[in-house]
């Protein structure tokens, strides 16, 4: 069996979240491309691909660089695609954060990456991830800005609604950053069932 890796090769396909995503939009603009029946919410692929230019942009003009760490810490939804090709889009570094995690291990995770900003669902299942993250702000100091996906507005410096961010919307034409094959792309965190997580770096070439 051919792997995906070379047949990635002999295709030519790029190889990072959003430049793989540009090619399907140019490719097949108006075919469905996510679709979560449960709320329900359906994307083509270049409403994806807008919807990951505008959060792109909205990152960086609250200062996101490339090499920067962003976590992300969801459950399975529309905006955690989004949120992962926009955080490609702009050169930064994707940390999923583990849904089951509490206080102590996000404060870990977040620390040990210098991630300086996370995207995050209010809450899941009984884990309030909003209350949790803002009250280990104080002993984060590289954490700047909190990016929350639910609810109309949020009482926190820089603590921001998705909505809010999606409203500025995209600069274009949008620049992504170039990535290399070997440069770090994510870093992914072990369940941390017999010590600390430890983090794995990973990049898109695998």
């Amino acid at each position: 069996m051919t792997s995906d890796k070379s047949r990635f090769a002999r295709e030519n396909l790029p190889g990072d979240p959003y430049a793989m995503l540009l090619h399907c939009a140019n490719r097949w603009p108006d075919k469905e491309a996510l679709v979560f029946d449960s709320t329900p919410q359906r994307l083509t692929f270049s409403q994806w691909l807008l919807a990951s230019q505008t959060l792109a942009c909205a990152l960086r003009r609250r200062g996101i660089q490339p090499g920067s760490s962003v976590a992300l810490w969801a459950e399975n939804r529309i905006e955690w695609p989004i949120a992962q090709v926009a955080i490609a889009a702009i050169g930064a570094v994707l940390v999923p954060v583990n849904t089951h995690f509490r206080e102590d291990d996000l404060l870990h995770v977040l620390d040990h990456s210098q991630s300086v900003a996370i995207l995050l669902s209010a809450r899941f299942r009984s884990s309030d991830y909003l209350s949790m993250t803002l009250d280990t702000r104080n002993r984060l100091p590289l954490l700047r800005d909190v990016i929350c996906f639910d609810g109309p507005g949020l009482h926190a410096e820089n603590c921001w609604s998705y909505a809010a961010l999606m409203s500025e919307g995209p600069q274009l034409p949008f620049q992504a950053w170039p990535w290399s094959p070997r440069e770090l792309a994510s870093i992914q965190y072990t369940s941390g069932t017999t010590g600390r997580p430890k983090g794995a770096e990973l990049c898109f070439e695998g």
